[in-house]
């Protein structure tokens, strides 16, 4: 028991050393603007967040209540907790169990492999039950108070909120250990968990847009699309419910419906960790090790003509970059996505409204032509800002930094490298999603290439802000890949110091539109020189941070 409340201290103190009161009064003297800033952006995340939740949970329970079908409030916070836990976990807990560099020292401790299991495991349950806080606790406190429950239905609250994500938790870590057998030493095997994360995300997001299969015309107001919502989506929790029993015998139990099943799941749950431990742990640091080794491929005759000048600098640097966002999950997963996040939500959009996208069409011939191009421009810009490829661009060179730096090439040349792939990932999305609006809203191919080319002068202008960011203040002394790409305070500066561009160019465009009264054409060239010039203030802040900061970060 010692060894692991050592060894959990440790794994919570390397996560979260940042939001420790020590350093963060050594912060405050040495870099207070920083921290000062980082504080209020994440106390500004997490209040727009819980405050969006919590507003749609108080538009819900009043329409629930007027159906007499309150309860499915507390079932749809179940089930969001159990199957975000189940999809958006599996990458997290992936990484903290098999892919973190600290796997070697930690094998050489005299640790028994179930301890450290243990620890790791605790790790992700006490991250992910915080988050699941979010989810769970307002909507049932809010039914409570809404219902007028009882003091035992709190109780049974707090016993569901703490042990929601156990069992999905141990699932995760059974599928993860089975992909880490299987893949071991294959030499793709990076391929095959990056392939596998992303067909997870997408199922994911195709799940919840078909949660809210929202029926009406574009006229409706919030409150009927609500109540829309509601009674044409309650069978489908219903049967999400049932697809996992756990989350409905929680569900129920914890509204009082079946006490007997709500008894088997907490067992069950208390359970299901201990079991897991003695099945893994015999041979957990055995797997943990295996991705330390180098998996063996076929040999290919030297020629002399492979060095890291063949074809140019520019391109070794690309291809290196390139290839390190594909081959390590945790970037893939996390970039990829996003980048392409445009043309995913166009794809989804279309196919949840199905014929209502005649409507969308109609509405598109009833506004200003310049309306429709600032809409689509700021929808796919807005989705762009959230790229993490360059706002983690030096950060995840790691401890490799030093040995980048120190090599013949020349510093611009990294950068350049670095900015094409990144933009070039988002770029890719933007044109794709603008091929699919084309697609299938005809008669705004003209609104719909203007938007394309202010999102892409906005996208450039946000790389390379992301990109300068990253240059000045990397952080090179993460453990594991998910820390690079999930626990940098770099990606949140950078999207929202997007979302403010974004928002002085939505309000420079009403000026325009509604105030000026211009036209679509003079619109757009006021907007794409603002951006223009946005972008060459942005090159040129980024080039000189290259060469003031990135050799001697």
């Amino acid at each position: 028991m010692k060894s692991f409340m050592a060894l959990l201290r440790l794994q919570l103190l390397s996560r979260y050393a940042d939001m420790k009161p020590r350093n963060l009064k050594t912060a405050l003297k040495e870099k207070k603007g920083r921290t000062i800033g980082m504080i209020i952006a994440v106390i500004f995340a997490i209040a727009y967040l819980g405050g969006m939740l919590f507003y749609l949970e108080t538009q819900m329970i009043d329409i629930l209540i007027r159906l007499h079908m309150p309860e499915m409030l507390v079932t749809l916070a179940v089930v969001l907790a159990t199957t975000g836990t189940l999809i958006m976990a599996f990458f997290f807990t992936l990484s903290v169990l098999y892919l973190g560099r600290d796997a070697t020292y930690l094998a050489s401790l005299p640790i028994k492999p179930r301890t450290l299991l243990s620890a790791k495991l605790t790790q992700v349950w006490i991250s992910e039950t915080c988050i699941d806080a979010l989810l769970i606790l307002p909507a049932c406190i809010l039914y409570g108070v809404k219902t007028g429950a009882e003091a035992l239905f709190y109780v049974r609250m707090v016993v569901v909120w703490l042990l929601i994500a156990i069992l999905p938790i141990c699932l995760i870590a059974f599928l993860s250990s089975l992909l880490i057998r299987l893949s071991a030493l294959w030499k793709h095997r990076e391929t095959i968990m990056t392939v596998g994360g992303i067909v997870l995300l997408i199922g994911y997001m195709f799940l919840m847009s078909n949660l809210g299969g929202m029926t009406g015309s574009s006229t409706t107001d919030g409150g009927a699309m609500m109540e829309s919502f509601v009674t044409g989506s309650a069978s489908r929790f219903a049967g999400l419910t049932k697809m996992f029993p756990p989350a409905e015998w929680a569900a129920e139990g914890m509204l009082g419906q079946n006490n007997q099943m709500f008894l088997v799941w907490i067992l069950v749950s208390l359970a299901a960790p201990v079991v897991t431990v003695w099945l893994l742990g015999y041979s957990y640091r055995k797997l943990s090790m295996m991705q330390s080794e180098t998996p063996g491929g076929k040999k290919k005759k030297f020629t002399g003509r492979e060095s890291f000048t063949a074809g140019g600098q520019l391109k070794a640097c690309i291809l290196r970059e390139f290839k390190t966002i594909l081959r390590v999950p945790s970037y893939a997963t996390n970039i990829l996505p996003i980048c392409f996040m445009p043309l995913m939500m166009v794809i989804i959009f279309s196919v949840s409204i199905g014929k209502a996208g005649e409507s969308l069409s109609g509405l598109f011939q009833s506004m200003h032509p310049a309306l429709i191009m600032g809409i689509l421009a700021a929808m796919m810009a807005y989705m762009a800002g959230m790229n993490p490829a360059l706002s983690t661009a030096v950060t995840r060179e790691g401890k490799g930094h030093d040995f980048l730096t120190a090599l013949p090439v020349p510093t611009m040349t990294f950068i350049r490298a670095k900015f094409i792939v990144g933009y070039g990932f988002g770029a890719a999305g933007v044109i794709a999603a603008s091929i699919a609006l084309l697609i299938m809203y005809p008669g705004v191919e003209l609104q719909v290439i203007m938007a394309l080319v202010l999102c892409l002068l906005f996208s450039y202008v946000n790389c390379a802000l992301a990109l300068s960011r990253d240059i000045k203040k990397p952080k090179l002394d993460w453990v594991t890949e998910q820390e690079a790409v999930k626990q940098n305070f770099g990606v949140m500066i950078s999207m929202f110091v997007s979302w403010g561009i974004l928002i002085a160019l939505a309000a420079l465009t009403y000026v325009l539109i509604d105030k000026l009264h211009l036209e679509l054409l003079p619109i757009f060239g006021i907007l794409a020189g603002a951006l223009v010039i946005l972008a060459i203030a942005a090159h040129a802040i980024m080039k000189n941070n290259a060469e003031k900061y990135y050799c001697a970060g």
